[in-house]
């Protein structure tokens, strides 16, 4: 195994070497990135602190892809290797979920439909978590809503904002673990009466944009094995960093 993730790395060092103006295109996305967020945030009618959707260029979605995929063989490599800034829980990926995770990141810098790259990112959190299902939930500020853009397993779902376990990820921005939903006060079991599925564990996780803003959740449901550990945070953290630039 530890072979295999050795070959992995070196193929993202050799991609990682390609020419990309030695930095100079990191600059321009972060100058674009900050120019759009200035002018929605300006513009007429908006509030400054109102979330706003902003679009990573191309450009700067490779150069994220690449940052990520460094961090991620960083913790791969041995002692002396590059500094883990995606948190030492990732430490003990195998060399399939290194593969799984940097595919996703691939998939980020390439795909233009935004559908089937969400749907590649469910797909991956059911096989990187070990769990029966996976969501992915947008937020729609006309009805103050959040929707299932993508929901492995089931029909569409909404709830308001604020609303079960992805509200209070989204809400609060920040990671949230229901092991017993059944024992929580924020478990919504309204989506279960009507299908007959059983929700035994959740971990969902805020998607959020350029400005910081919380634009969905992805939400990971029934780990398969055992409970969802902080490795299974950490992985949907990161997974929910992708989708929120998507």
């Amino acid at each position: 195994m530890v072979d295999r993730r050795r070959t992995i790395c070196q193929r993202v060092s050799l991609r990682s070497k390609a020419p990309e103006g030695n930095g100079k295109l990191n600059r321009e996305g972060e100058a674009l990135l900050s120019r759009d967020l200035q002018t929605r945030r300006g513009s007429a009618g908006a509030s400054p602190a109102a979330p706003s959707r902003i679009m990573a260029p191309s450009r700067f979605r490779r150069r994220l892809r690449l940052n990520l995929e460094s961090q991620l063989c960083g913790n791969a490599m041995p002692p002396g290797g590059t500094a883990m800034s995606v948190g030492s829980e990732t430490a003990g990926l195998s060399a399939g979920q290194m593969e799984l995770l940097l595919n996703v990141c691939r998939a980020l810098a390439v795909t233009t439909d935004l559908d089937a790259l969400l749907r590649e990112i469910a797909e991956s959190t059911c096989r990187l978590l070990g769990c029966e299902r996976s969501s992915i939930w947008l937020h729609d500020p006309a009805r103050e809503e959040l929707w299932t853009k993508v929901a492995l397993g089931s029909d569409t779902i909404r709830l308001h904002v604020g609303q079960g376990i992805v509200g209070a990820a989204f809400v609060g921005n920040q990671v949230v673990h229901s092991p017993r939903p059944y024992e929580d006060a924020q478990f919504s079991p309204e989506n279960d009466r009507r299908s007959g599925f059983v929700t035994r564990s959740l971990l969902a996780a805020p998607m959020v944009d350029f400005g910081g803003q919380p634009v969905g959740v992805i939400e990971a449901v029934n780990k398969i094995s055992a409970p969802f550990s902080s490795q299974d945070e950490a992985l949907i953290r990161l997974l929910a960093a992708q989708a929120g630039v998507a």
